[in-house]
């Protein structure tokens, strides 16, 4: 069997109008089929539709066992000029891509309505011990559908990945779904916000290298994909807890470009990080207790809310012409309701 650089591929998104882009051009809608070189290893496609959350996918060259493959070669002879051939094992002339990449379908991502409450990101947490990050490497996607690990490693401690990188990320999809309120058209009211509380309890990295693969990592490309669980509390305006969900959500796959470069490398794996957060908001989003408590609320509801908080009455105190400001600081009280961690400060 005689090889050349270059293989045809078909690559398919799960959403038939959802455009394919490779290396940054547009090659097709719905499905397409493009030559891509081996000499890369690995190729990235990125599939886009209005309104949906984009999707990547990776293809690694796979070792084709029982094949040979041949270079045709000139050989000078006596007698003039002749063709030979000889097994071509660099190269990457052994190896073949997967012939098809498919996609599952485009996500669609919510957009706040007029009548939907805004949301609010109210703690979180990212404080991830050794036993809940790990990274797993797979040699080639065949042993990584039957999850057939090559190499586990903890963690790299040197990609942060820090409470306030994992905040930032959360309120920024909410802005970009125009569930933050910007220009603060409203103060937080019982009928108009919600609250949330996010915990990254595990976080996973799972790297599929090319079987074509040589003992240096400089320049050699890879796979990423995060599997991250996220516990949720949704909270009303009051703070009291409305409901918890957990999500447990993968990333796409992420091309790293070159294995040996920590910056591109900690790039990569920060963009895989922020894919499987999304998929992990939009997951929280789709549940039917999200649904039900994302409405605004009518001037009747807010009311019966309000109504149903818990009062304590407390004595009016007698005015002193001579107080001072120290004394009014120091008969300041702290109430807490028994129903959540509220907690107020009136001065009397």
């Amino acid at each position: 069997m005689v090889s050349g650089n270059g293989q045809k591929v078909t690559i398919s998104a799960g959403t038939p109008n959802a455009e394919i882009y490779h290396n940054g051009k547009k090659v097709g809608t719905g499905t397409a089929r493009i030559k891509v070189k081996r000499t890369e290893k690995v190729q990235e496609f990125v599939f886009k539709s209005d309104s949906l959350k984009p999707r990547r996918g990776t293809l690694g060259l796979e070792y084709r066992r029982g094949t040979q493959h041949l270079n045709l070669i000139l050989l000078p002879t006596l007698y003039g000029a002749i063709y030979g051939y000889y097994i071509d094992k660099a190269n990457n002339r052994t190896y073949r891509y997967p012939s098809t990449l498919v996609v599952p379908p485009l996500v669609q991502v919510p957009r706040r309505k007029a009548n939907e409450k805004y949301i609010l990101v109210n703690q979180t947490s990212a404080l991830l011990k050794s036993k809940d990050t790990s990274t797993l490497i797979y040699l080639g996607v065949r042993n990584y559908k039957k999850r057939k690990v090559y190499q586990a490693e903890r963690f790299d401690e040197s990609i942060d990945y820090s409470n306030t990188i994992y905040e930032d990320q959360l309120n920024d999809l909410l802005k970009k779904s125009g569930y933050v309120d910007t220009v603060r058209k409203l103060f937080p009211t019982v009928g108009s916000t919600l609250y949330i509380d996010s915990k990254l309890t595990r976080f996973r990295e799972e790297v599929i290298f090319p079987n074509a693969i040589n003992g240096s990592k400089n320049g050699m490309r890879a796979s990423v994909a995060t599997r991250a669980t996220v516990e949720w509390k949704v909270l009303d305006a009051y703070k009291r807890p409305l409901f918890s969900h957990t999500s447990n959500t993968v990333s796409d796959f992420f091309l790293i470009k070159d294995l040996g470069d920590k910056d591109i490398l900690k790039e990569t794996i920060l963009a895989s990080a922020a894919d499987a957060i999304e998929y992990a908001l939009l997951d929280l989003q789709a549940q039917p207790a999200f649904q039900k408590v994302k409405m605004m609320e009518s001037g009747a509801d807010a009311a019966k809310a309000y109504d149903s908080m818990e009062r304590i009455v407390l004595a009016k105190p007698t005015p002193r012409p001579d107080a001072k400001m120290s004394d009014m600081l120091n008969s300041s009280v702290t109430i807490q309701g028994r129903r959540g961690p509220r907690q107020r400060f009136h001065r009397l």
